[in-house]
């Protein structure tokens, strides 16, 4: 996986227990090493997601780890491994958020309503996320879209326009 935060590029390598920093796209210069002594183990990292110094990394479990990078050796980049989803519902806030079915994919949607977004496909449905993981909304289809999973999902904050897709199928609505 892969994703671009402000002009830079973040390239998971599961092989090599990494993910590596291509600042400004320069991918002609040696990428910098996101972590510092703490590495998480990266082995069934699935997706990634980048918000300035802050990292999103999904597992196929559907736990996330979260990192916040730092290129001073006093104080170093750190991870919480596994990083709390927050569900503050009545009722729910001492159940797992994802207890149905994993997610399968995270993106980070910046400011003005800066957010995370994490796909679950069995469903299909989407959860809205504060940058500190904290539950605000889940879009779901009205009606059932088919018996296949969603494979992708893209979030456009220009139109305000959730992409959801099942297969070759497209289906996009409003977001609040």
């Amino acid at each position: 996986a892969f994703t671009l935060d402000l002009g830079d590029l973040y390239v998971l390598d599961t092989q090599s227990n990494a993910v590596w920093i291509y600042r400004d796209l320069d991918v002609t210069e040696s990428p910098r090493f996101f972590f510092s002594a703490q590495v998480p183990s990266l082995e069934d990292v699935i997706d990634l997601a980048v918000n300035n110094n802050d990292l999103y990394l999904l597992h196929t479990d559907g736990r996330m780890t979260t990192c916040t990078y730092s290129a001073l050796a006093e104080a170093p980049t750190r991870c919480e491994d596994p990083a709390a989803y927050t569900d503050p519902r009545p009722g729910r806030e001492s159940r797992s958020l994802n207890e149905d079915a994993p997610f399968s994919q995270v993106l980070f949607v910046p400011p003005p309503d800066p957010s995370i977004y994490l796909l679950q496909p069995q469903s299909p449905a989407v959860y809205h996320l504060s940058v500190r993981l904290t539950f605000q909304r889940q879009f779901q289809p009205r009606t059932r879209l088919g018996d296949r999973p969603a494979t992708a999902f893209a979030v456009s904050r220009e139109n305000r326009l959730l992409f959801l897709a099942l297969g070759n199928q497209v289906y996009y609505a409003n977001l609040p």
